[in-house]
């Protein structure tokens, strides 16, 4: 058994034995009252010594929770403190009572009960400390205060009025008492307030903490009524209230440590030792407001004092809330430039980022800008690291600062591989400093994990003041389409041209997306055996707005570099599956990478083959040219299509690099032979000696195979003669809106 269990072990029989002892000490105290009738004070000292007896306790389990916590000891200190303070009274009280059989000092037993109720104050009011700040806690204490001294102002007017009426005697503990209850009623309801959400203590903690602080409201206002109504005898019962609630307290800091050396929670987070002078000088001020209120001032009004001193505390209380809210204020502001120190600035270089660089071209009336870029840096990620990857970029970014500093440009990071650099009214300068810079970075050994690195850099450049960004930007895409080093933005640059152009037809497909203008055209294919179409590729077509059609090729190569594409890609297999629900034959359709990679198209497709009784009869071809970023996504959506018994084929077979091991990988079911070769084997025999290999090995492999762009017959008997399964072109049949019969001739 490790300590920790034993400690348990510990914990659990003393919870159980206090438990064990109230139901003892309660039993005890019956049996004293019953057994000692007709001597008071016999039965008064018993009485005496079992309600020290029931403090000892406290401060017994008080101190050991104090000791054996760690994160909570100031409210178990204070507490145990205050009950340490009240044992003290007690002791002055029962010592002059019972031994020296002389009156009681009632000023030093009440200073040492007034003592012991701050500390129990600030006990429960260091949780609220560390919960909600120093403001909040001086707030509390004066709203303590403040109701202090209103109740005890109206009490000690109107009800020693009331008690000389009826010529009752007014308590000399009359303040003390009613302190209690004020405090202890506070207690109460931060306990229900804060009931459901306390981190600190738990539901039985809480539980324990209500019960005890209840019987202390009613042991107290009782002990209240029968003074004033002179019922001396009933005043034993008051004392087992006081007993039983102290060690239901008890009970509660053992079931605490308890909770705390199992479970290890959470308990009260935050350092009460902070402005710890300032709270001191409010709880002193509590005791002197207090001592003073007890005074009897002649003349003066008790009502009159307290207006006076409820004026002064709310306007403490106010300035306290000013200091809260200049915090707050302070605490504001400084998060505020934080936020936009993470927002203007990249957290990796530390320089100034995108946005900062909007703000300023904003701010220039002649801005000159330049954007660099760091070729093949998605290379170096990939093959070092992205450790090394962002060493490389700060640098870069080091490197262009020190190259910049003379000219006082400003640098910036844009994203990725990208940086800019912003001069005003300095066009030629800048363009000049372009030029010395791209050499002085491509000369610099960078290092990446010990090895040198040139690093190559391409530069576009930007001198206007209408739309630097976006033309810096068309000049460093030019000049990386057209591999240049350094490119000067203007006019006549044909990029422009495809920028708008790109613009144009993304906003078209959108536009028919949403109005249902993309339509599906069929073309078949055929099989040699049969000599009848076998199934029919999807081809996608957009309808302009006028009603004419628009093919792909204006458009599916724009589309296919946004992330519009894999939306579009659901309009077609929506569309494909409808179309052919109530058909018997074959259909295929066209996936991208892009597809793939979207969860949307995936789960679409997946939820088609499980609820559609087309699974058996769908394709889905993946261009052999086109890269997947991950090969082990693409395997995995195969083998899942695969389980509908869904078809798979490798389409523009032997345009690509992977070939033929890219159809061990794939497990296709067909080879569908790129249109370049199939054009030239009538006419070439290195075309003709490539399809003939390509066919043996998918003949090998039981892979079907299909000849695309079979156009005329030369071609399509060719084909047949290799020994390819089924063919496809203009010369088999054009690709129509609807499914048609083959031409007569090829029946």
């Amino acid at each position: 058994m490790n300590l920790e269990d034993r400690r348990q072990g510990i914990f659990e029989v003393g919870n159980k034995s206090l438990f064990a002892f109230i139901i003892f000490y309660i039993v005890i105290f019956f049996l004293w009252i019953i057994f000692s009738q007709g001597n008071e004070k016999v039965k008064e000292s018993g009485i005496a010594v079992l309600l020290f007896v029931s403090t000892l306790s406290v401060n017994f389990s008080l101190y050991r929770t104090y000791k054996n916590t760690t994160s909570d000891k100031p409210f178990w200190a204070l507490l145990f403190l205050g009950y340490i303070s009240f044992i003290c009274g007690e002791l002055i009280l029962g010592y002059s009572q019972y031994i020296l059989n002389i009156p009681p000092p009632n000023c030093c037993v009440d200073l040492l009960y007034s003592l012991s109720l701050i500390l129990t104050i600030a006990a429960f009011i260091s949780i609220v400390w560390r919960r909600r700040g120093v403001y909040t806690c001086f707030k509390l204490v004066v709203d303590i205060i403040l109701l202090v001294v209103i109740i005890y102002s109206i009490s000690s007017r109107y009800l020693t009025s009331y008690f000389d009426f009826y010529s009752y005697a007014l308590p000399a503990s009359f303040p003390i008492y009613l302190a209690y209850l004020i405090v202890y009623l506070g207690i109460i309801n931060g306990i229900i307030k804060f009931y459901s959400s306390s981190i600190w203590f738990s539901k039985s903690v809480l539980n324990l903490f209500l019960l005890s602080y209840t019987l202390f409201i009613i042991s107290d206002i009782a002990y209240l009524y029968f003074i004033v109504i002179q019922a001396d005898y009933l005043v034993s019962w008051v004392y087992l209230l006081w007993g039983i609630g102290r060690l239901s307290l008890a009970l509660a800091a053992i079931v605490h440590l308890d909770n705390v050396a199992i479970k290890k929670g959470t308990a009260i987070a935050g350092n009460l030792t902070s402005d710890l002078f300032p709270l001191s000088i409010s709880y002193i001020f509590v005791v002197v407001l207090l001592v003073i209120l007890s005074w009897e001032l002649g003349e003066i009004n008790s009502l009159s004092i307290g207006v006076l001193f409820c004026i002064i505390m709310i306007g403490i209380r106010q300035g306290l809330s000013l200091m809260e809210n200049e915090k707050l204020l302070q605490s504001l502001q400084l998060i505020n430039i934080e936020l936009q120190n993470m927002l203007y600035t990249d957290y990796l270089t530390a320089l100034p980022n995108r946005f900062q660089l909007l703000h300023d071209l904003g701010q220039m009336k002649n801005p000159c800008l330049v954007i660099i870029n760091v070729e093949n840096f998605r290379a170096i990620n990939e093959f070092y690291g992205y450790q090394a990857g962002d060493s490389l970029i700060r640098d870069v970014a080091k490197k262009i600062v020190e190259l910049a500093k003379p000219y006082s440009y400003t640098i910036y990071r844009l994203a990725g591989d990208e940086y800019a650099v912003l001069g005003d009214s300095q066009g030629v300068l800048l363009n000049e400093w372009a030029v010395s810079a791209y050499e002085g970075i491509e000369k610099t050994d960078f290092e990446i994990l010990g090895q040198v690195h040139h690093p190559f850099v391409t530069f576009g450049i930007a001198l206007t003041s209408d739309n630097p960004l976006e033309k810096a930007q068309m000049a460093l895409q030019y000049a990386r389409q057209h591999n240049l080093r350094i490119q000067v933005y203007n006019d006549e640059l044909p990029i422009k041209k495809d920028y708008q152009n790109n613009l144009f037809w993304v906003q078209e497909v959108q536009d028919a997306i949403r109005e249902d203008r993309i339509i599906l055209y069929y073309q078949p294919i055929m099989n040699l055996v049969s000599s009848m179409p076998t199934k029919y590729e999807v081809l996608v077509r957009m309808l302009s707005r006028d009603g004419t059609v628009i093919l792909p090729s204006c458009f599916l190569s724009i589309i296919k570099k946004t992330r519009l594409y894999p939306r579009l890609t659901e309009v077609i297999i929506k569309k494909a599956f409808i179309y052919f629900s109530n058909k018997s034959i074959d259909f295929s359709i066209n996936l991208s990478a892009a597809d793939i990679s979207d969860a949307k198209v995936k789960t679409l497709i997946i939820k088609l083959l499980s609820t559609s009784n087309l699974a058996n009869r769908v394709t889905f071809e993946f261009v052999e040219s086109e890269e997947f970023e991950d090969p082990f996504e693409l395997s995995l959506f195969v083998k899942e299509v695969q389980k509908y018994n869904a078809k798979i084929a490798i389409d523009d077979f032997g345009s690509g690099y992977s070939n033929f091991a890219y159809i061990l990988t794939m497990g296709a079911d067909y080879l569908k032979i790129d249109g370049s070769l199939i054009k030239e084997i009538v006419d070439s025999p290195s075309a003709l000696a490539i399809v003939k290999t390509i066919v043996h090995f998918a003949k090998q492999l039981n892979i079907k195979t299909i000849a695309e762009f079979v156009s005329s017959e030369d071609i399509y008997n060719a084909a047949r003669n290799i020994g390819i399964d089924e063919f496809q072109g203009y010369y088999i049949g054009k690709p129509a809106p609807y499914i048609f019969p083959i031409d007569d001739k090829l029946t």
